[in-house]
């Protein structure tokens, strides 16, 4: 078991809603029963990757992993786009990182080959191809949150596992109604960017896909914080809620305290 500090919005899409080519790709991975441990193979892979006294982009052409699962009767697969993110990691540590640390552990001759090689088109990808995973780190957005509810819950033993699924078509009917919303009550505003690029996101994907809110292992660090256990989802919700009720001042103060409960989890990354 690895331990990751991001949070996961991930999309599940029908593996009928794959091209043909991908479709046969992920059921014939499915009957493999490759699913269990692919998060943790991937980590390994990349690992293998970065380890060295230099990059080596070889060993980030890996063989594509997903994870797998049942919704609504149908076998849905989210691939993880590994090398794509992998590809996209290297380039964002240019600000992701400190100066000089950006410089010391990939510098910009690396951040160029790795923007190069993103533009290359790969065989096991479609033309069409798009990334089915979001992450963050230290964080779980509250722009991410509004695409649930506290129903959308997935039952666990681990009461610290934190998983929330619901249906694409759902997430992205919420969004549009909150980006609306606080359009209206607040005016068209960059504060908002991010909803509208998630919602645009899940709408690319086939309608009957599942969209899921890992909280990953985040979510033990957030349970411990309060004594009542994570309740940020239920300030969204209730954020949205007052602001639809014309309450403005509820609204901020569910806002404001979702945020203040996400920037305690962060400060315990500077601790670290």
């Amino acid at each position: 078991m690895f331990v990751s500090y991001k949070s996961s919005l991930r999309v599940y899409e029908p593996v009928w809603a794959f091209h043909p080519a991908e479709r046969a790709r992920w059921m014939r991975y499915a009957n493999r029963e490759r699913a269990t441990g692919s998060l943790e193979r991937e980590r390994g892979a990349m690992l293998q990757a970065v380890i060295s006294t230099r990059l080596d982009f070889g060993r980030l052409e890996v063989d594509e992993e997903a994870l797998v699962a049942e919704w609504s009767g149908n076998l849905v697969v989210c691939p993880l786009d590994t090398h794509s993110r992998a590809l996209q990691a290297i380039i964002d540590s240019e600000w992701a990182l400190p100066f000089p640390l950006s410089d010391l552990t990939f510098g910009r001759a690396v951040r160029r080959q790795a923007a190069g090689r993103q533009l290359r088109p790969r065989a096991t990808r479609g033309s069409d191809a798009k990334d089915h995973m979001l992450t963050a780190s230290w964080d779980v957005p509250f722009w991410w949150s509004l695409l649930f509810c506290r129903e959308d819950a997935v039952p666990t033993a681990d009461l610290e596992s934190l998983v929330y699924r619901a249906p694409v078509a759902t997430a992205v009917r919420r969004g549009e109604e909150a980006y609306a919303l606080i359009t209206d009550t607040f005016g068209a505003t960059p504060f908002i960017s991010d909803l509208d690029v998630a919602v645009r996101w899940l709408g690319t994907f086939d309608q009957d896909s599942m969209v899921e809110l890992d909280y990953g292992s985040l979510g033990p660090l957030v349970v411990s914080l309060s004594e009542d256990g994570d309740d940020s989802m239920a300030l969204a919700s209730d954020s949205i809620a007052h602001l639809k009720d014309g309450d403005l001042e509820q609204a901020l103060t569910a806002y404001q305290e979702y945020i203040s409960t996400w920037e305690d989890v962060a400060r315990l990354e500077s601790w670290n």
